[in-house]
């Protein structure tokens, strides 16, 4: 079955190039989101150790942090 010359490629694409896309997309709907990031008591960005990666803690509502807060007993910090 041929397909018209200037329909879109409707195939469906090799695992890497499709998960390359995926994050892409990802990765500008973060861009156009406002986060907060919360400081530590040093005046630092929030930030966390995860199986030896350095984050930064960013959230996308006042909710989130404070419940993060909380279950890292941390909940009484200003």
């Amino acid at each position: 079955m041929a397909t018209a010359p200037n329909a879109p490629d409707t195939r469906p694409a090799d695992g890497a190039a499709g998960a390359r896309r995926e994050f892409a997309q990802l990765l500008g709907e973060l861009r156009r989101t406002a986060v907060l990031v919360p400081f530590d008591e040093h005046g630092s960005l929030w930030t966390a150790d995860v199986s030896g990666v350095r984050r930064i803690c960013a959230f996308s509502g006042e909710e989130a942090p404070a419940r993060f807060a909380v279950a890292r007993e941390e909940g009484k910090r200003r």
